[in-house]
């Protein structure tokens, strides 16, 4: 190659490269081109160019500080933790970070990592370092540090400045002593003094919880999401109140969105369980419930669920199964034990009610269906002494003429003469089925008692 094409070539790679590199923007110009976007309300273009910024210099400071805010901003908080963390390792003003990772760090609850935020030489001014403070000493409080907490809050607390958070500074000695009742008052004040703030309305939600006071629990949690609405362990807290409330209509929403995100979760698949049999939706009650038992929720309430719904889908051997796994959880004549009773009568199991039946009182003239087919199973089983017992609780009870038809039959099914006690009444009575009228004239031919029968 001659020397004239080499030196040709040498230069217009140099010129290449010199225009590649003008062509090049440089860390500073992607921040300044990142605010521009900022500015037109363009945060994904914004992202980009601090991106770009990165790239160029993945220890500049600046880019990734910046980059936090936004994503602090769209309430993306594990990526805001991150890009934060990163700016003050790389030597980014604590006194502008910190804040801004303090509410990261609370939102991912990344407590231990929120303890070892520095407050002395960090430049915090005094509201500031009340703020990041508290952050702080509820962390402290997360992990069992109480006495460090407690000396965290007084020494904030004496820096007396106006801001909601020296209200809320006040809060750790009361909580770290569980004086609960006393700290609602100051954390209310705190609320009332700033309604949106989403520290007072979390703690006035959470003391609210504690002190059994659920209505106005769940209105501080929802005023909480309205500031913070991709909070999911707030969600879950009043989805869980909300049914806890019996407004399974407004819980179910939420539940829907969290079952999204993981839907083997046992509890809330115990929560849409509940949600949809109030809702008198059943099958699908009786589906939920055994994905949550199925995945290992052991809640005795859930047997009950899944046994109530069985029982209404008329799976009577499944809520069988469902509701003797707890009863000799329940105290004698609890409801449940009806339903279990009257689920049992009506499955392959029916032999088994005795032991139930005996466990009863109070029985009412609702019951008598229940101990009509009870004491047929024991006539089945040839236990006639339990079947007898069963009449006599029957025989107080009966009104309807329907429920006398029922307890004569039962007596002449045990051969007892006085069974045909009021049998004229009750062949004259029109509301008897015609079944039951055929099946007394018989028991009156079988008894010899054919005049009777005639009529």
């Amino acid at each position: 190659m001659k020397k004239s094409t080499v030196t040709r070539i040498a230069a217009i790679s140099a010129l290449l490269l010199l225009a590649s590199g003008c062509g090049q923007k440089t860390t500073d110009e992607h921040i300044s081109e990142a605010k521009q976007h900022l500015e037109q309300g363009d945060n994904k273009a914004a992202i980009i160019a601090l991106k770009n910024a990165i790239q160029l210099d993945p220890q500049a400071a600046q880019p990734r500080f910046e980059l936090g805010k936004i994503y602090l901003q769209e309430q993306d908080y594990e990526s805001a933790e991150k890009e934060l963390s990163r700016a003050l390792d790389y030597g980014y003003k604590p006194a502008d970070v910190l804040p801004l990772l303090s509410k990261a760090f609370q939102q991912t609850r990344a407590d231990v990592a929120m303890t070892e935020l520095p407050l002395e030489s960090s430049g915090l001014s005094k509201v500031d370092k009340v703020t990041v403070g508290y952050r702080k000493a509820l962390s402290l409080l997360t992990i069992g540090e109480n006495k460090q907490a407690v000396l965290l809050s007084e020494n904030l607390t004496a820096l007396n400045v106006n801001s909601v958070y020296h209200d809320l500074i006040q809060l750790i000695p009361l909580l770290a002593a569980e004086k609960y009742e006393e700290a609602v008052s100051k954390a209310e004040q705190a609320r009332d003094r700033s309604p949106l703030n989403s520290d007072a309305l979390l703690i006035l939600g959470r003391l609210y919880t504690s002190t059994g006071q659920g209505a106005k629990a769940v209105e501080s949690f929802k005023g909480y999401l309205r500031v913070e609405p991709t909070d999911i362990r707030v969600k879950f807290i009043l989805a869980s109140l909300l049914i806890q409330q019996r407004d399974a209509k407004q819980a179910e929403p939420l539940v829907d969105e969290l079952l999204a995100v993981n839907s083997k979760s046992p509890y809330l698949n115990q929560l849409k369980s509940i949600a949809r049999a109030v809702d008198n939706d059943y099958e699908s009650a009786l589906k939920y419930a055994e994905i949550a038992i199925n995945t290992g929720r052991l809640d005795p309430t859930l047997r009950v669920v899944a046994g109530f719904a069985a029982y209404k889908t008329e799976n009577y051997d499944k809520a069988v199964e469902h509701l003797s796994t707890v009863a000799n959880l329940l105290p004698d004549d609890h409801s449940v034990l009806r339903l279990l009773a009257a689920s049992q009568v009506n499955s392959s199991t029916s032999a088994q009610v005795k032991s139930v039946i005996e466990r009863l009182d109070n029985f009412k003239s609702t019951d008598v269906p229940l101990l009509s087919k009870a004491a047929l199973e024991m006539l089945k089983a040839d236990d006639e002494a339990a079947a007898n017992e069963m009449i006599e609780q029957m025989e107080s009870l009966s009104q309807s003429a329907e429920q006398i038809v029922q307890l004569n039959l039962l007596r002449l099914s045990v051969d007892d003469i006085d069974g045909l006690i009021g049998v004229d009444e009750l062949v004259e009575d029109q509301e008897v089925p015609v079944q039951a009228k055929q099946m007394i004239a018989m028991a009156l031919i079988k008894n010899g008692k054919y005049d009777e029968a005639k009529a």
